[in-house]
């Protein structure tokens, strides 16, 4: 009798469980999404500062649209959602009149990233201002991947991240020839040039190999069949055992951007990035930065960047 008036409770709890579980699996998930895309941050500074809802404050990591069929918007309000599934797309929700396309090659920020019970949703910030009709800017976009409840409640990462990779992949990743649907991130063919320690590295490589070629590594992080072997200024990625990718993985530096005006827009090496305030996390390299704004003579600097050095830059705007 004791038993059967507690079976009840039991199995609340159970079922309690289980849902903390799915839940703490998509948390996973999105972590490992947020890590991958480094999110960058947008919107309007704090303190009465000016800017606009798509000013860079934190820029983040690039992506590269891999596929024509979706669609955008000038204007963040009015945005169009479209959902995926699989190679199908359709539009959830937003004005299709008014919407812009996203085009195939087109480079991104990842602005934010979301998974619910059935799918992930990533939104989208073009780096580089559009032109379409009378309307002109930088396009939002959002998009919604649907998969089984399974798939995610479980943290089947090696069903999500090809399903994602087949639309868009971090700027730099190099894919080998393959089904959309079932694309696979290969090895860069830039990867000899990341680093001395990539040479002799091929796809298809087991851990074994790897640590035979490049030595033991500094860490090790492992999520479902998804294995990254850490080194000095280079990531190995394997799944199912097997090499697919080397990452560089060199701390990106820190520039601080100011102005006088404030407001101004900031363009890095041609391609608008954000206003100023901004602080903006930059792979080592050299740079040239333009800050400008209307009425005033553009400013100018070559800047080289060092791995995790902090660089603080104050522009100085004449009429």
């Amino acid at each position: 009798m004791l038993l059967r008036s507690l079976l009840p409770a039991l199995m609340l709890l159970s079922a309690l469980s289980g849902l903390a579980q799915n839940r703490g699996r998509r948390t996973e998930i999105q972590e490992s999404l947020e890590s991958r895309y480094r999110i960058t941050k947008v919107g309007p500074t704090a303190l009465g500062m000016r800017g606009n809802e798509a000013s860079v404050r934190r820029a983040g990591g690039v992506v590269v649209l891999r596929r024509n069929g979706l669609l955008g918007s000038f204007k963040r309000n009015e945005l169009v959602s479209n959902a995926i599934y699989g190679d199908r797309t359709e539009i959830l929700s937003g004005d299709q009149q008014s919407a812009v396309p996203l085009k195939a090659g087109e480079r991104f920020y990842v602005i934010a990233v979301s998974v619910s019970s059935d799918a992930v949703t990533l939104g989208l910030l073009s780096v580089a201002t559009r032109g379409s009709g009378s309307e002109s800017g930088q396009v939002w976009g959002s998009l919604n991947f649907f998969f089984d409840k399974k798939v995610l409640e479980q943290g089947q990462a090696e069903k999500i991240f090809p399903e994602i990779d087949a639309w868009l992949l971090p700027e730099g990743t190099e894919v080998a020839p393959a089904a959309a649907s079932s694309a696979q991130p290969a090895i860069p063919a830039n990867t000899a040039r990341t680093s001395d320690l990539t040479i002799g590295l091929h796809p298809g490589m087991t851990r074994g190999e790897v640590v035979s070629a490049l030595g033991r590594p500094r860490r090790e992080i492992t999520f479902g069949d998804r294995l990254w072997l850490d080194y000095a200024g280079i990531t190995a990625f394997l799944e199912k055992g097997k090499l697919e990718s080397v990452d560089s993985n060199t701390a990106p530096g820190a520039v601080k951007i100011a102005s006088d005006p404030s407001g101004a827009e900031i363009d890095l090496n041609g391609s608008f990035v954000g206003s100023t305030p901004a602080v903006l996390q930059l792979q080592p390299g050299s740079y040239k930065i333009t800050v400008k704004q209307p009425g005033y003579q553009d400013w100018q600097r070559e800047l080289k960047v060092l791995a995790g050095s902090e660089e603080s830059i104050a522009a100085k705007l004449s009429k």
